[in-house]
């Protein structure tokens, strides 16, 4: 489960914080959620929950159960080394069935580890607290400062999130021992201190690698310090998290990719209790939309509205799961109530694959806007799920101050637009390395050029490869069933032909590549950049003349634009077939001002006119505007949107 919650403090992590909170929409230091950041109001600061003592045992269980408010939480009991009883206390998620349930960088607990955990009683129950590093696991002897071991530098101290092999990183300082034994050097992770696999060890300088995400064992690594751990002397500067050179991320993985099956992503709105209702479909819309960068095979798509329920709540029996991805508003919020927004993931514990991934935002305890300009006090709902959005591509937390993905956020912040950073991060999850362009049929015996951008694994264009670093196969689809997919694996099919780059990619990454004399049938046309394959693959037929996709209504839009006050603009859209159509425009916070035409259309082309003034008659005030455009009868489609931007 991924929450985006604000937090009343500055040492959140993995949730969205308030401006003084942390990322899950909650107080210091979550994961997968959106929280309260520093400077935010006193009453939401109010309910960040502060630290409790630390508690240290061995877990003795860890038990999921759907609880009395029907949310799925993980019961964990610790106890000391003569079996006594030291802790009790729940994590959301757990397993249902086959599936598991997790909020990102949330921590799992296994029986039998040995964990230190800080705990903090919430109104849903005791549970572990948010900020720095509340877990550290299997770590004996006191924090100790006489003789400790000291980190003098790091080198690199940036990366993006790198999986196996890891980034390698060289630790320079003094006191570490000649031997590892049973010492340590460690990341920041979100809840806790994460281990690094140890390359080479010695007193003054150890080389280890960045630690990789997974599933269930090591968490994401965060901007933070790199300590060494040492039983002689304890943490490195005497303290777990402060002292010593820091690492960072531009930004981060959360270990695992959607399977290519469960691609594009679809996003269904629950309209309950939303601002706007049904209203908000654009914006919703909106708010992922950025995140289909031409670096990256997965794409977000909305899919319409639902009255699906989100995350593991026991609404009619134990939840398993209904595969639809769901935006839910919460009323009533059964969570810590630092937490301003909650993502879960259900993953299939036999595979591994994601098969459903749930947001619920936070109606209950905050004060929502979609103008912080006039309403500066409340928590921008587009940045939040903008936020959310990218833990649905699997990206996690970063301290980057421009990222949509940082774990931080005020009222009255804006952080709609993805950074380049976030960018890098989901092309790297789901890297396309380029763009195959091919016609969708060619002649029989005619040549096929394809035209190829190349691009690295963060979407950015390779220039200067020579052309014997671009390959393209010709792979027959004829009588194989079923048909693949645009985003699977390269066949284990012979092609009848493969070629080379016509030459090196110019300076935005392009070239060509050229088959001749391409007999009758159905092809795959596969490129490997680098031995990469580029996503998503093509298909073209030889010998039948192009077959024309259906024509589809579209909604060109308004002009001119920007629309100044007063004045009627001309909105343009064409229908494939005659239809009735309904036409209304809408204001950033859902609510609709003004039906712009409600009636039946022939097919083709057509223009009616938009004056800037709701149906009061009163001048519509300057800002931006959605016009959505559905089909009452006649036809079937998704409904369509425009912007609208009104001036003074």
């Amino acid at each position: 489960m991924s929450a985006f919650r604000f937090f009343s403090s500055p040492t959140a992590f993995s949730r969205l914080l308030v401006a003084g909170l942390g990322f899950a929409m909650s107080v210091p230091q979550a994961a997968s959620a959106l929280s309260i950041a520093e400077g935010a109001p006193a009453a939401d600061a109010a309910r960040a929950i502060a630290w409790a003592s630390r508690v240290r045992g061995h877990v003795a269980a860890a038990t999921p159960e759907f609880d009395a408010d029907g949310v799925l939480r993980t019961h964990v009991v610790l106890v000391d080394d003569g079996g006594v009883e030291t802790a009790r206390f729940a994590v959301p998620g757990g397993v249902v069935g086959r599936s598991r349930w997790v909020v990102d960088g949330v921590p799992v607990f296994i029986v039998g580890e040995t964990v230190e955990v800080a705990l903090v009683a919430t109104r849903a129950g005791v549970t572990v607290a948010d900020g720095d590093a509340p877990v550290t696991r299997s770590v004996g002897g006191a924090f100790t400062l006489d003789g400790a071991p000291h980190v003098a530098a790091m080198i690199p101290d940036l990366a993006g999130a790198t999986p196996e092999p890891g980034t390698l990183v060289t630790v320079h300082g003094a006191g570490f021992g000649a031997a590892q034994g049973d010492s340590r050097v460690t990341f920041q992770g979100l809840f806790e201190r994460v281990d690094a696999p140890v390359v080479a060890w010695a007193d003054d300088v150890i080389e280890c690698r960045v630690p990789s995400p997974g599933l269930r064992g090591t968490p994401q690594v965060l901007t933070g310090t790199i300590k060494v751990w040492t039983a002689a002397g304890g943490w490195s500067d005497g303290d777990p998290f402060m002292g010593g050179p820091r690492f960072r991320v531009l930004y981060q993985w959360a270990g695992d990719r959607w399977p290519h099956a469960r691609l594009p992503v679809r996003v269904s709105l629950n309209p309950e209790g939303f601002p706007g209702g049904a209203g908000a479909a654009p914006m919703v819309t909106a708010s992922f939309t950025g995140w289909n960068t031409p670096g990256s095979y997965a794409r977000l798509e909305f899919a319409g509205l639902t009255q699906a329920e989100a995350g593991p709540h026991d609404v009619s029996g134990e939840r398993a799961g209904d595969g639809r991805n769901t935006v839910r508003w919460r009323t009533t919020w059964p969570h810590p109530s630092g937490w301003l927004a909650v993502t879960w993931s259900r993953i299939d514990t036999l595979t591994y694959e994601r098969e459903e991934v749930d947001t619920e935002i936070n109606g209950a305890d905050y004060a929502w806007t979609l103008d912080p300009e006039t309403n500066p006090n409340a928590y921008d709902l587009p940045s939040t799920l903008a936020h959310e959005f990218g833990h649905w591509l699997r990206l996690g937390h970063t301290q980057a101050v421009a990222s949509v993905m940082r774990s931080t956020v005020a009222p009255g912040q804006t952080r709609r637009e993805v950074s380049v950073s976030d960018r890098f991060g989901a092309s790297f999850i789901h890297p396309s390395y380029g763009t195959i362009m091919v016609p969708a049929a060619i002649d029989e015996g005619g040549s096929l050029e394809i035209e190829i951008l190349a691009r690295d694994r963060e979407g950015d264009p390779q220039a200067g490869l020579g052309a014997e670093r671009v390959g393209a196969y010709l792979v027959p689809l004829d009588g194989i069933t079923p048909s693949p997919s645009p985003l699977d694996s390269a066949l284990a099919v012979l092609p009848i032909a493969a070629v080379h780059g016509d030459r090196p990619t110019d300076g935005e990454g392009r070239t060509t590549a050229r088959f001749e004399r391409v007999p009758r049938g159905l092809y795959r046309v596969e490129v490997e950049v680098d031995d990469q394959l580029v996503r998503p693959v093509p298909v073209v037929r030889a010998g039948e003349a192009p077959r024309a996709p259906a024509p589809l209504p579209a909604l060109t839009g308004v002009t001119p634009q920007p629309l100044a006050a007063g004045v009627r603009g001309r909105v343009r859209f064409s229908l494939p077939q005659s239809a009735h159509v309904q036409l209304d425009l809408y204001n950033v916070r859902g609510a609709r001002v003004r039906a712009v035409a409600n009636e039946r259309f022939a097919a083709g082309a057509h223009e009616v006119p938009l004056w800037t003034r709701d149906e009061g008659g009163t001048t519509m005030a300057p800002g931006i505007y959605y016009l959505r455009m559905t089909a009452i009868a006649g036809a079937t489609f998704a409904p369509l949107t425009a912007r609208v931007v009104v001036l003074p």
